[in-house]
């Protein structure tokens, strides 16, 4: 009975063991790291670390990394900062880290660009500027989530250099990063092309005609720049998509053919006569072209006013 009883009460201090070994190793496991940690702040704190931990949360074990940079905190390091803070912890195996990054933003050059490309026009007096910066990086990096405000405080512009330098501000409600920049600057002016090829014969419509933005030095000097003079004209031979139009690569369309019947007219104040001709050239409207008269065979010059239409004046008037 004695033994039975003794049995009994080792039974009951084995399970009483066994449950406070649980409760410790619940308790131990309470405490996790943070194996990856983005940090809004300045400072990494004991908190950002152990995420768990209460008592001395905001004590503040390292500045931030830098924009762009990462800091490790190696086993070794997880476990010294475990051990001063009396922390039951205690890495899994020798691999175990926390990778520390600050919270960034990232603001392009092209955004950039276009702030310095505004603040230029503003100084130029309107003027249109496309702006290239010198720089390898094609986006600078702040230490805030936040999108920035670009604000240009500096701006000075050598136009017979295109030489450019600036002074930007990236402020954001809690941070503000100055930056300086320098590059190039290069008027632009719109110009007509074609969106499509078109060839000889092509009437050129409105809709043919899109608008584009070009270096103002890439443009030659007889380049068409007033879509109008281009609307309703026809290539002389072809014209490419995107390509500048000059006035030799267009001309009115053709209101007579070299070898068509056309009416010849003679209209003043004291005549008004027409007969038949044959074109012997061909042309458009407000073209000198040489006809024959049909009846005489007489071979005379005249102006074309529209299709097959052909004004005689001067001293051909006797010739009709």
């Amino acid at each position: 009975m004695k033994n039975g009883i003794l049995k009994i009460l080792y039974m009951i201090l084995t399970i009483l063991c066994c449950s406070v070994m649980v409760v410790t190793v619940a308790s131990a496991e309470r405490i996790s790291v943070a194996h990856e940690i983005i940090l809004n702040g300045d400072n990494l704190s004991l908190g950002d670390v152990f995420p768990e931990v209460t008592e001395h949360a905001e004590h503040i074990l390292a500045p931030a990394p830098t924009a762009g940079q990462t800091m490790v905190l190696t086993a070794v390091d997880l476990q010294r900062i475990a051990n001063a803070f009396d922390l039951e912890w205690s890495p899994q195996n020798r691999f175990d880290r926390s990778i520390v990054r600050r919270n960034i933003s990232y603001i392009s050059k092209d955004d950039i660009s276009k702030t310095i490309n505004q603040a230029l026009t503003k100084k130029m007096h309107g003027q249109k500027y496309e702006v290239e910066l010198l720089s390898n990086n094609k986006k600078i990096t702040l230490p805030d989530s936040e999108k920035p405000e670009i604000i240009v405080k500096n701006l000075n512009f050598n136009n017979k250099t295109r030489a450019l330098k600036a002074e930007i501000s990236l402020k954001t409600l809690n941070n503000e990063t100055t930056v300086n920049l320098t590059g190039h600057a290069y008027q632009i002016t719109k110009v007509p092309v074609l969106s499509t090829r078109l060839r000889k014969g092509d009437i050129i419509e409105e809709a043919d005609i899109e608008i584009i933005s070009m270096r103002l030095a890439d443009v030659s000097p007889n380049t068409i720049l007033d879509e109008t003079k281009i609307i309703g004209q026809t290539p002389r031979r072809y014209i490419d998509a995107m390509h500048t139009i000059q006035p030799n690569d267009v001309r009115q369309p053709l209101a007579i053919k070299k070898g068509e019947r056309v009416t010849l007219s003679i209209k003043n104040d004291i005549l008004n006569i027409s007969t038949i001709g044959k074109a012997l050239n061909s042309g458009a409207k407000g073209e000198i072209i040489r006809v024959m008269n049909i009846s005489s065979n007489r071979i005379i010059e005249g102006e074309i006013t529209g299709p097959q239409q052909v004004k005689i004046t001067g001293s051909y008037v006797s010739s009709l």
